[in-house]
């Protein structure tokens, strides 16, 4: 585990984005709690409402708000910079920082290929799998073969009734990975401009890049999910806490609204996050927890710092930190090393392709690009949550019990011990999309069992009954 004194120390490598003439913006998350119930520990009143607890500290400090987030319990401040640190020891005041820039985790966009058009995928249905003869790129190859690749895509679940938000760039509207099955166009759904224009698409492909193969009809793992694009990186891949708490308010509204018009099931919703900042900061680690406790699996980008992953924000532990690996075609049995950036260490949870990925580009219905990154390897995993989140009965779960148990089922159904160079402390663990994970003992980690549903299980415990409640 690193210290988080070293967390706290990474603050100082952030970006700020641009402040008002002399003044500063800052992020402030107030105590909800404390706002509504005046508990414990400091039996202070900070207000009956947000609004009300906003006001009081807009004028307790001299300052103004430019926004403010009500689902999300907090508001961006201009303020002096000397109210900073007054605003931190405020007991109504859970966290004060600036508002940081956010920058996109991808390394590099590679060259088009030649192969144009594409065509629809080829379907079989072996026993419980669904399987894609032509796959578009090698990382579906790899995240459904125990070892090397074997030229299939191969999954159990489609992400019916899966919502992906990409935190990230604007994205094409018109390519045909959003299509469904019968050609229509109906996968694409909304999602909100919360910095630049509503055509930067155009400008940049990450952000289609990273919808793509999260859930493209031909390049993606989820290929009947929703893709809400949630523009909070502009047309040079920046963006700020401010535009980031933009988005979540919009996304969490979203699934207020359907849980309240189809209780009991919940919300599947999750939330791809391919950007970050270079350092630590507590709004977004924050938010990041706000969002699993409502219900939302969350997939981070790991980063591309080739340092410990545990350095950078967002991160939390409820959430699914993935880190990137190379496209080590040589290596007959998938002992796959870390790309050469990718950040590595105890607090990732997981690996995916994430060198020379084949997905959409902007520039036309058919048209594809290559991106290599942590971006890359997070949006697997957003897509294969949607497959496992699928599989989830969810009215009989509450919020809290929902990203925990699809990220168990995606953390247990990893290969294991397959990798090679992952980097100190890392987790050797490789995304699988198959039903069929174990074979023998020997796939599974020490102390565990495979048994005859293809998963690894701890025998002495008993056996989890969600794993047998379906859709």
């Amino acid at each position: 585990d690193v210290p988080q004194g070293v967390r706290y120390a990474r603050i100082l490598l952030n970006q700020r984005a641009p402040g008002h003439n002399n003044f500063s913006i800052y992020y402030v998350k107030i105590y909800r709690e404390k706002m509504i119930t005046d508990y414990e520990p400091t039996a202070t009143s900070c207000g009956a409402t947000l609004a009300d607890a906003t006001s009081n500290l807009i004028s307790k400090y001299n300052s103004f708000s430019a926004i403010t987030y009500y689902d999300t319990s907090g508001f961006v401040l201009i303020s002096e910079p000397s109210n900073r640190w007054q605003l931190r020891s405020d007991p109504c005041v859970f966290t004060v920082e600036p508002n940081y820039v956010l920058e996109s985790r991808s390394a590099r966009l590679g060259v088009p290929p030649e192969e144009e058009p594409h065509h629809r995928r080829r379907l079989a249905i072996p026993e419980f799998n669904l399987r894609d003869d032509a796959p578009a790129n090698w990382g579906l190859e790899r995240i459904s073969s125990m070892g090397g690749r074997n030229g299939k895509y191969i999954w159990f679940h489609e992400g019916v009734d899966g919502h992906i938000y990409t935190f990230d760039t604007g994205v094409y509207p018109d390519s045909y990975e959003w299509q469904n099955y019968d050609g229509s166009v109906d996968r694409f759904a909304e999602g909100v401009v919360c910095t630049g224009g509503a055509t930067d698409y155009q400008y940049t492909n990450h952000g289609t890049h990273v919808a793509s193969i999260a859930m493209g009809l031909k390049t993606g793992t989820a290929k009947s999910s929703l893709i809400h694009p949630m523009q909070v990186l502009d047309r040079y891949g920046k963006g700020s806490t401010k535009t980031f708490l933009c988005a979540l308010e919009k996304m969490l509204q979203d699934g207020i609204a359907w849980n309240a018009a189809n209780a009991p099931k919940k919300y599947r919703g999750i939330v791809n996050l391919s950007l970050g900042v270079n350092g630590h900061s507590d709004a977004l680690d924050h938010a990041v927890s706000l969002l699993t406790d409502s219900g939302y699996t969350v997939t981070i980008a790991a980063g591309n710092n080739d340092g410990n992953a545990c350095f950078y924000s967002p991160y939390h532990p409820s959430a699914i930190t993935v880190g990137a690996l190379r496209d080590d075609t040589s290596r007959s049995k998938g002992e796959n090393d870390k790309t050469s950036n990718s950040n590595y260490g105890p607090c990732i949870d997981v690996w995916a392709p994430g060198e020379n990925v084949l997905g959409a580009a902007n520039t036309g219905e058919f048209d594809r690009a290559s991106l290599s990154g942590t971006s890359v390897a997070s949006a697997f995993v957003a897509g294969t949550a949607a497959l496992f989140f699928e599989q989830i009965n969810t009215k009989n779960y509450g919020p809290l019990e929902l990203s925990p148990l699809v990220k168990e089922f995606l953390i247990n159904k990893a290969e294991i011990n397959a990798l090679g160079n992952i980097g100190y402390g890392s987790h050797n663990k490789m995304l699988q999309t198959t039903v069929s994970k174990c074979e023998i003992n020997s796939h599974c980690e020490k102390g565990l069992t495979c048994i005859s549903d293809g998963t690894c299980r701890d025998l002495k415990k008993p056996l989890n009954k969600r794993l047998k409640k379906k859709s």
